[in-house]
């Protein structure tokens, strides 16, 4: 069974139409037209959350785990503490559950958000990738789907499961990996989020071989794209130690020889994913998290550590977390501004 054959929306009519009537169109300054939605229509009803999932046996998680211990072996992974800190992945699954029997991959659409301020009479939007942006969607709400809807059985058991989810979801035939080393699913391009769960459920083994998006073969955009030159035109498998991503989270470092310009978003970088033909559609959809006025804008671009007003931004952009974090929030808020002052 293909991949695009997993499809599930309880209320996909319902949510095409609330972006019909919420929506208008603004031009952004990264090269494109997005409609914009009101923040409201995006979180109403989360549990009727748009998913879709592929299958595989749990035999096949050995052969991933010597796949990556053999790209660390060639030099092919970087050396940054804090992306190996992120590869602790759970091969082990039936000490989750016992007698496991298969891995269920899903991806949730998700949209690019933007804040919009205002310093000096000139009105600034600073956009945020998805991922970052917290949708409401429970893990309890994730796992009841799943059980009603592909398990179909409440005496078996599922389980989230930290795994490499794109290579998961790219051998399973839910998704395509691209050039950027990102995953597309069709339809919802790279905006989306994977989730991994196992169960001791025996489903549909969609194990295939790893496949490059169609879209990129000839495409070089985001080779050009990319200011720090992570990847490569021959292999997916990118340059991570030169990747924005990398080194504008929290308590991370910005290295001496990354230009401070290329920051253009509050968090992450979307330098490989704005111009991507294969996001063609689903970039169209960016989500307005808040307006800043002047004085909040001002407030976040001075050194007043007011926490009324710290706590006010708080509750208004309460979707993204790491407003709570003002000396970080601050720092890449500034980073991004400037960035598009040309300063």
């Amino acid at each position: 069974m293909k991949a695009d054959q997993f499809t599930h929306s309880n209320s996909r009519r319902e949510f095409i139409k609330k972006i019909a009537l919420t929506s208008t169109v603004a031009a952004l300054g990264f090269g494109g037209i997005f409609k914009i939605a009101n923040a409201h229509s995006f979180f109403s009803n989360p549990k009727d959350f748009q998913y879709k999932y592929s299958t595989m046996s749990v035999k096949h998680l050995s052969e991933i785990k010597k796949w990556y211990e053999k790209l660390s072996d060639e030099g092919k992974m970087s050396n940054s503490k804090f992306f190996r800190s992120d590869l602790h992945f759970q091969y082990d699954v039936n000490k989750i559950i016992p007698n496991s029997k298969s891995i269920i991959i899903i991806s949730i659409p998700e949209r690019i958000a933007k804040i919009i301020c205002h310093i000096e009479d000139q009105q600034y939007e600073i956009l945020i990738p998805t991922g970052y942006v917290d949708d409401s969607v429970t893990e309890y709400m994730v796992k009841r789907r799943l059980m009603d809807e592909i398990i179909q059985d409440h005496s078996k058991r599922i389980e989230w499961i930290y795994l490499p989810l794109k290579t998961i979801a790219v051998r399973s035939g839910l998704a395509k990996y691209g050039k950027n080393n990102i995953a597309y699913v069709d339809k919802y391009g790279s905006n989306h989020r994977l989730k991994g769960y196992v169960t001791n459920m025996e489903l549909n083994d969609n194990w295939g071989s790893l496949k490059l998006l169609r879209d990129c073969k000839g495409c070089t955009i985001c080779i050009k794209e990319c200011p720090n030159g992570c990847f490569r035109d021959d292999n997916f498998v990118i340059d991570v130690g030169k990747c924005l991503t990398l080194y504008n989270y929290p308590n991370q470092a910005i290295p001496e020889w990354m230009d401070p310009k290329i920051h253009h978003t509050m968090i992450g970088c979307l330098k490989c994913q704005l111009n991507c033909p294969a996001n063609e559609k689903s970039n169209q959809n960016v989500i307005t998290l808040a307006e800043l006025t002047k004085e909040e804008t001002e407030f976040i671009w001075g050194d007043s550590m007011d926490t009324e007003m710290h706590q006010y931004l708080i509750e208004k952009l309460h979707h993204f977390h790491y407003t709570r974090n003002l000396n970080y929030f601050r720092k890449n808020f500034k980073l991004a501004i400037n960035s598009q002052m040309g300063a």
